[in-house]
């Protein structure tokens, strides 16, 4: 539903009132930076002419997209997509490993080819395109896997995040997409099959040409590249698995921190007071009897409202405290205020560290009152308490006595309760037209949501009731693109072990291979089934080792990479580090196991006569 924005007298004689964005459509060929130099300019005179309210008060101006890329979960986004080329590069060189030991199987059929004619230059082109033919080919498939990828993460997003603007939260595979996968599998392509074409193209033609060539001809120098590529796998999953872990418990207890009030069995909603048919005292009366009613519903343990709520409909004023020094135009501080009933902070559970709260003596025509959190006391009253002190509110400088110091609340899902001044006043004394009715119950507060709406319309059927929701479902709402984020990091830190055990595995599984004769020997003078599957485990520890130690220090730059990009990112834990560290030797000892154990299974007289 789309309303025309309207402002009372009030609003429009507020210099101080900056909670509206303004949206605009540039000219045709003006660019962003020239309007924001136009609109300096106004800002400037604007100073000049109020300084009071405009000093050092200018325009901030950008595209909608940059808007919402400027948002907390684009540098999650940016993470996620540091790790997933991560991912890529593992991935990469478990292909390029691969491709290695697929050259020299095919050195015989290459040997061939240079006797019959061909160049070093074709024989190169043509591994390099087969292997360009097999990774657009599997760009194709993972192009397929997105598009299901897609829905999955669509399906994630809440829907009053799609609903916020026309494609805004809708997740899309365009054409930009398309064309980077496909670039991503060109680079990777000649990437990985560069060193594997020269490899085999590099080849000792008369020593391939005689029997048992393949076996004797594998350099020395090729094995060493295998084993650095496995050993890179081991060491990027390391690393990725480490940050994988420290970012999302870094997110989780970002998101866990005290929010200080209690969020559970909180159910909220809004109702609109038409100002024309409710005077003050008709609202205040409606606002007395209507929650004196609700409370009688079974379930309700309390109701109260209030101008706002944590996370939703919060209003800033600016302050000044009576016998300070008077702040110069422009550093006029400003707080978060709510109008609230005197049950407020009882229903929403915010402590009471000093004074009182608001009681019905605090009505409309009392000396005005004010309560502050922790935040005010501690910053404005450093060297004594706060209660009894004078604040002087707005433009018009209502005065206020402090009675009361209540512990900080979250302004925003995800916001450190201790960051923000916030002060409340008496509901009685600051009627807000648009409310918040907040109820805290004994059961799941959807289930009275009904009841209570209909409680409310029984005294007036045509006050509109709209939000209803509970605190829990916001605070969920706001944080559904850090969940799907964690999702994601999660995924990639599994792919990255996974491709990490499956690189080990098949290097070790290739050395087996190459070594059946040797294997088959050694069974034949006796070596037990156990000796063989401890010789080959050995090499798979010799590749993971440099690999694990080198993993940490990257594991450790990587981090550092993540903090600057992350401002929650805070300490590293060491536990974390030994956790990787034991996981992934332990993959990797099982995918040296599986090798050699199914080859001393292999009857020796075969083994002995094998190439």
């Amino acid at each position: 539903m789309i309303v025309p924005l309207s402002f009372s007298d009030s609003q429009r004689g507020n210099r101080n009132t900056r909670a509206i964005r303004v949206i605009g459509k540039l000219r045709p060929g003006v660019s962003v930076e020239q309007a924001g130099a136009e609109l300096d300019s106004i800002a400037s005179g604007l100073e000049k002419a109020f300084p009071d309210s405009n000093t050092n008060k200018g325009c901030h101006i950008t595209s909608l997209a940059n808007e919402f890329g400027q948002h907390q979960e684009n540098n999650y986004i940016l993470a996620c997509f540091i790790v997933a080329c991560l991912v890529l590069l593992i991935a990469a060189t478990n292909v390029a490993n691969l491709l290695l030991s697929r050259a020299v199987a095919r050195q015989r059929e290459i040997a061939v080819r240079f006797a019959l004619g061909a160049t070093k230059a074709r024989v190169v082109r043509q591994l390099i395109t087969e292997n360009m033919i097999m990774v657009l080919a599997a760009a194709g498939l993972s192009l397929l896997i997105g598009s299901w990828g897609r829905d999955l993460l669509q399906s994630m997003i809440s829907e009053d995040t799609r609903t916020y603007l026309h494609n805004f939260g809708v997740v899309s595979l365009d054409g930009l997409g398309i064309a980077f996968t496909i670039l991503m599998a060109i680079v990777v392509g000649i990437g990985t099959g560069l060193a594997p074409a020269f490899a085999g193209a590099n080849l000792d033609l008369n020593t391939m040409l005689k029997e048992g060539g393949p076996n004797s001809s594998e350099s020395r120098s090729r094995n060493r590249l295998r084993a650095f590529l496995a050993s890179g796998q081991v060491a990027l999953a390391l690393a990725l698995v480490v940050t994988t872990v420290l970012i999302v418990i870094g997110m989780r207890n970002y998101w866990d921190a005290n929010p200080g009030f209690e969020i559970d069995h909180l159910l909220t909603m809004r109702i609109a007071i038409p100002e024309k048919e409710y005077s003050n005292a008709r609202t205040l009366q409606f606002f007395d009897q209507s929650l004196e009613q609700v409370v009688t519903q079974p379930g309700v343990k309390s109701a109260t409202a209030s101008s706002g709520v944590p996370y939703q409909g919060v209003d800033e004023i600016d302050f000044r405290i009576a016998g300070q020094a008077e702040p110069r135009p422009g550093e006029i501080p400003r707080t978060v205020i709510y109008s609230v009933m005197p049950n407020y902070f009882e229903t929403l559970k915010i402590p009471l560290t000093a004074g009182r709260v608001f009681n019905r003596q605090d009505g409309p025509d009392s000396p005005r009152r004010i309560i502050v959190n922790d935040v005010v006391a501690r910053r404005r009253f450093p060297k004594g308490s706060p209660i009894g002190q004078k604040i002087h509110l707005g433009k018009a400088l209502d005065e206020c006595e402090i009675v009361g110091v209540v512990g900080s609340v979250s302004r925003n899902p995800g916001t450190p309760a201790e960051t923000d001044e916030q002060m409340y006043v008496p509901l009685a004394q600051d009627l807000p037209r648009q409310a918040f009715i907040t109820l805290r119950t004994h059961d799941e507060p959807l289930t009275l949501a009904k009841a209570v709406r209909s409680q409310l319309m029984v005294f007036d059927r045509n006050l509109p009731i709209y939000g209803v929701s509970t605190m829990d479902t916001y605070r969920s709402q706001q944080s559904s693109g850090f969940r799907i984020i964690i999702r994601v990091l999660i995924a990639n830190g599994f792919y990255a072990l996974l491709l990490a055990v499956v690189g080990i595995y098949a290097v070790v599984s290739y050395s087996v291979s190459r070594r059946m004769r040797e294997m088959g020997i050694r069974s034949a003078l006796g070596a037990s089934r156990r000796q063989l599957v401890e010789l080959v485990v050995g090499q798979g520890v010799r590749l993971a080792v440099p690999g694990l130690v080198f993993g940490v220090v990257l594991a450790m730059g990587l981090m550092r990479l993540m903090k600057s990009i992350i401002a929650e990112l805070k300490n590293d834990d060491p536990l974390v580090y030994v956790g990787a560290l034991l996981i992934l030797a332990a993959s990797v000892i099982v995918a040296s196991i599986v090798p050699p154990w199914r080859a001393a299974r292999v009857d020796p007289l075969p083994a002995l006569r094998h190439e």
